[in-house]
C-alpha cells in the first residue's frame, strides 16, 4: 500500500444479511502509523469512514486487492485506521483469532548528537521481555537480530513483525561497552498498551 491508492473499506454490519453492506471510499493517507498508547507500528491510515458498521472488514485497493482490516477507533477523528495485512497478520487471526504481534515491553526514543542518531531505551515495563532481560534506561539499541534500526518506527515494526516465542537478538551499547543481550518475544494483542 502507498500513500495517494484508492481504497474501499467495506463491511456487513451485525453480521445480518438483511441489514446490508456497509461500503465507503478514499485513500491511504499514511503508513507505518500508530494509534496513541500503542507499540503496533503496521498500521495504515486512511480517510475512508471506518466505523462499527465496517469494523473488522476488508480495506481493498482498487484492483480488488486485500490490504487491510478495517480495525475501528471510538474517538472522534477524521483519521481512520487499518492493520496491513501480511503473512503474519493473516497466520495470526487464523492460529488465534486474533491479530497478536511481537511485543518485548520497552519505550525507545529518537536522541541527536550532531549528525549520529541514536535509538535510546527510555521505559522498561516491569517484568516484561525486555525487563527479564537485563535492558536497562539509557541503553542505546545498535541493531535487532543483526539488522540496524533506521528509526524508533523501524524498531518496532521490527518487533512486531518477530514471531511470538522466539528470542531476538539486540546489540546495545551500556556505558561505552558493547553487549549482546536475548529477549523473547511476547504477544501482545489488539492495540492498547
Amino acid at each position: 500500500a502507498q500513500i495517494g491508492d484508492a481504497v474501499i473499506a467495506a463491511g456487513n454490519p451485525f453480521g445480518l444479511s438483511d441489514f446490508g453492506n456497509f461500503v465507503t471510499a478514499g485513500i491511504i493517507s499514511a503508513v507505518n502509523q500508530k494509534l496513541p498508547q500503542s507499540d503496533y507500528f503496521c498500521l495504515l491510515q486512511t480517510d475512508a469512514k471506518i466505523s462499527p458498521l465496517n469494523n473488522g472488514g476488508p480495506l481493498v485497493n482498487d484492483r480488488g486487492e486485500l490490504i487491510g482490516i478495517n480495525f475501528y477507533v471510538k474517538e472522534q477523528t477524521p483519521l481512520y485506521y487499518c492493520v496491513f495485512v501480511n503473512s503474519g497478520v493473516i497466520e495470526s487471526l487464523k492460529k488465534h483469532r486474533n491479530l497478536q504481534y511481537g511485543w518485548i515491553g520497552m519505550r525507545v526514543q529518537e536522541d541527536f548528537k550532531g549528525n549520529l542518531k541514536t535509538l535510546t531505551v527510555v521505559d522498561i515495563e516491569k517484568n516484561g521481555p525486555a525487563y527479564e532481560a537485563g535492558f536497562l534506561e539509557r541503553d542505546i539499541i545498535k541493531s535487532f537480530n543483526g539488522e540496524m534500526p533506521r528509526g524508533v518506527k523501524d524498531l518496532y515494526k521490527m518487533v512486531a513483525m518477530s514471531e511470538v516465542g522466539s528470542r531476538a537478538s539486540i546489540d546495545i551499547v551500556r556505558e561505552k561497552k558493547e553487549i549482546n543481550l536475548y529477549v523473547n518475544i511476547e504477544a501482545k494483542s489488539r492495540f492498547n498498551k
